[in-house]
């Protein structure tokens, strides 16, 4: 039972980190492009050469990309801007509302019952007895004598 309380927590955990990496890189990239600007070395070309279909006409052309201003160093800062605003704003009030909400105003330790003790113990006892197994499991697989494993 604990062990796969705390799975599927881990689980859930993994699959939302993996969410907030993966959605954003899209949207900032293109802001990247957007706010790159560029300029192509031969001036009949028109347009902006910062982007992959204005660069490759100014290749073409014979040219190169003049980059005025670079997108990456506007975007790294919006981001930094807004992961500071949102921490100070939302994620540190919801870190102390939650904390207020499971621990008592009283005292900030957590207080250990005869019955979470046990719970714990057995929880501890099945994950030891569960490594042991598979301990003893692979050294007969490999052909090795386990030391001091009762």
């Amino acid at each position: 039972m604990c062990r796969k309380v705390r799975r599927a927590h881990a689980q859930l955990l993994n699959t939302i980190s993996n969410l907030g990496g993966t959605l954003p890189k899209p949207l900032v990239l293109r802001g990247v492009d957007v706010l790159s600007q560029g300029y192509c070395s031969i001036s009949r070309i028109p347009g902006n050469c910062a982007s992959d279909p204005g660069k490759s006409l100014c290749e073409d052309a014979g040219g190169y990309c003049v980059v005025t201003r670079d997108g990456y160093y506007i975007m790294s800062a919006f981001c930094v801007a807004a992961g500071a605003t949102l921490l100070v704003w939302y994620i540190l009030p919801t870190v102390k509302r939650l904390q207020g909400a499971f621990l008592p105003a009283s005292s900030s330790k957590r207080v250990l019952t005869r019955s979470s003790a046990h719970e714990r113990l057995a929880c501890q006892d099945s994950e030891l007895t569960t490594i042991t197994i598979i301990l003893e499991q692979h050294l007969t697989t490999t052909g090795r004598r386990a030391v001091g494993i009762p």
